[in-house]
C-alpha cells in the first residue's frame, strides 16, 4: 500500500471529498445545497457534524499509524 504522499490521486480525492462535506455542512456554496436539495442544518447540529468529521479523520490517521507500526514490528521479528 502506498503512502498518501506517493499516491497523489488518492490524496486529492480525500481532500476533495472532505472539503465537499464541509462546504455542504456550512452551506458555503448555496447553489450546491439547492442542487442536492439539502435542508439547512441548525447551528448546534452543524457543529456536531463538523466535530464528528474531524474526529473521524483523526481516528483514521491513528488507526493507519498503528497498523503501520505493527506491520513494521512484525517485519523486524
Amino acid at each position: 500500500m502506498e503512502s498518501l504522499r506517493s499516491n497523489k490521486p488518492l490524496l486529492y480525492s480525500i481532500l476533495f471529498s472532505f472539503s465537499l462535506v464541509i462546504s455542504l455542512i456550512f452551506n458555503l456554496i448555496p447553489q450546491l445545497t439547492e442542487q442536492f436539495q439539502i435542508v439547512l442544518i441548525p447551528d448546534d447540529v452543524r457543529e456536531f457534524f463538523f466535530l464528528y468529521e474531524i474526529e473521524q479523520k483523526k481516528n483514521l490517521i491513528i488507526i493507519f499509524r498503528c497498523d503501520l507500526l505493527f506491520f513494521m514490528l512484525y517485519l523486524v521479528m
